[in-house]
């Protein structure tokens, strides 16, 4: 018997994750803290990450800072599973 054409590729789905980098310390990391999102639709295949402030500088360069030594500090790249987002009020 052939194999179907519908047939998953992969073996196993890498769930997709995102690194967040916010501009609050208290406020906006609560947002995405609790996962409603993911609850909400039923989003069984991401993960959500908060990356941690350890000050209260919030311009775009210095959340930036923040995001990119979270992630050489990890190991962490972008690619097709792994998403790095900046969390901004303008």
């Amino acid at each position: 018997m052939s194999p179907s054409k519908y047939a998953r590729k992969s073996k196993c789905r890498e769930p997709v994750t995102f690194y967040l980098a916010c501009e609050g310390t208290k406020t906006k990391p609560n947002y995405f803290s609790d996962c409603r999102l993911k609850k909400e639709l039923s989003l069984t295949n991401l993960k959500i990450i908060v990356i941690e402030k350890h000050d209260t500088r919030s311009s775009p360069d210095h959340i930036i800072d923040d995001a990119v030594r979270y992630c050489k500090a990890n190991k962490i790249k972008p690619s097709k599973y792994d998403k790095i987002c900046l969390v901004i009020d303008i």
